[in-house]
């Protein structure tokens, strides 16, 4: 309707409006909209949004180039600035997302196993960057992809780690290589997260840095390193000359982070994440 208007009056809108020195066309029209339609029924629209976004979470079809316009309409009645889309919709978009992954969060540690539940975690955090692109604004991305990570990583990352039977240690012990690199890779997208793959004091560590094997470090490209010894008596991780050198012969162990790597030693020993990760 504003486009139309706009092309009726075009001659009121580039003389007289610009000798007058009024408001576009445009922006009288938009202003106009907002008032008296959109401030009306905009807790509506923005409920309506939020429940189709949760219902595509859930599985459902919902008619995206609808949710599409209706966020285009948001962004145009701001003219020029997110300022509507951000104080109307995006606050209210983060807390449904709160609340929606803080209730599956909830449910998944009750149901699912660790890999289990960082399987489920990747497609979240895939599904709401697909979302993004879809038809969220791009400036949504880094706030939505934070919530998730927060109530589905950071929140409930000490329970994921020391779960029975498929926690950190359990991993470590049955050799489970994808889901040990799917751990790391999740926990080290989370800000300050990284220590926590350390669990139960030094009962295991999940680095991608290095783990011990007797007198020997075994990075996670495969190089071998010396150990050493702190005051504390924890173990810690030093650079040696040659340190990056391969064993020539048999496989190369330690290098649990990577898809396809040969079995790490047996009788891996647990270090302290304080050590290792200590620079």
């Amino acid at each position: 309707m504003n486009s139309w208007m706009r092309k009726f009056f075009m001659y009121l809108d580039r003389y007289y409006v610009h000798h007058e020195n009024l408001p576009p066309l445009v922006n009288s029209g938009i202003t106009k909209f907002k008032t008296i339609v959109y401030d009306v029924v905009k807790d509506r629209v923005v409920d309506a949004l939020l429940a189709e976004i949760n219902k595509e979470r859930e599985g459902g079809i919902i008619d995206k180039q609808r949710v599409r316009d209706c966020i285009s309409l948001l962004e145009d009645i701001g003219m020029a600035t997110l300022d509507v889309y951000t104080g109307d919709f995006e606050e209210q978009l983060l807390e449904s997302t709160t609340r929606y992954y803080r209730m599956k969060a909830s449910e998944w540690l009750d149901s699912e196993s660790t890999p289990t539940y960082l399987i489920r975690t990747e497609e979240a955090l895939r599904a709401e960057t697909k979302r993004v692109t879809e038809y969220l604004n791009n400036s949504t991305k880094d706030g939505l992809l934070r919530v998730v990570e927060t109530e589905l990583l950071k929140t409930p990352g000490q329970q994921l780690l020391e779960k029975e039977g498929s926690g950190c240690r359990a991993l470590l012990a049955n050799n489970r290589l994808e889901d040990l690199s799917r751990m790391f890779t999740l926990f080290g997208q989370v800000r300050g997260q990284t220590a926590k793959l350390a669990f139960g004091g030094s009962s295991c560590v999940l680095t991608g840095v290095c783990v011990r094997k007797g007198p020997r470090w075994l990075g996670p490209h495969g190089g071998a390193r010396k150990a050493a010894h702190s005051g504390r008596g924890h173990g810690s991780c030093r650079r040696t000359q040659g340190s990056h050198r391969r064993e020539r012969q048999g496989p190369q162990p330690g290098s649990y982070l990577r898809q396809g790597a040969p079995r790490p030693p047996q009788q891996v020993h647990a270090v302290d994440a304080g050590a290792v990760l200590r620079p």
